[in-house]
């Protein structure tokens, strides 16, 4: 399905996006040391959007597998409809 194809693409966005975040942190971190209180902040934000990423990837693995069960009964019940013709 292409939604379900659009939707991974954008998991992975976030992915990225998180990644290049906690990239971004630690090299301010280590710039400015007085930052250590932000930065700390940040990254607990970071660990938070990175276990709800995950989360939802899950979520959205089991509603595919969810509609891919239901088309797969009702292509099947269309054949048999279609046969007792």
């Amino acid at each position: 399905m292409k939604l379900f194809a659009f939707i991974k693409s954008l998991f992975f966005k976030a992915e990225q996006i998180e990644e290049a975040v906690e990239t971004f942190v630690e090299q301010v971190e280590e710039i400015v040391p007085e930052t250590k209180k932000v930065t700390t902040k940040v990254k607990a934000g970071i660990a938070r959007a990175k276990k709800e990423t995950k989360k939802a990837k899950e979520i959205a693995a089991e509603n595919e597998a969810a509609i891919n069960v239901a088309e797969t009964v009702i292509k099947t019940v269309r054949a048999k409809k279609t046969a007792t013709k």
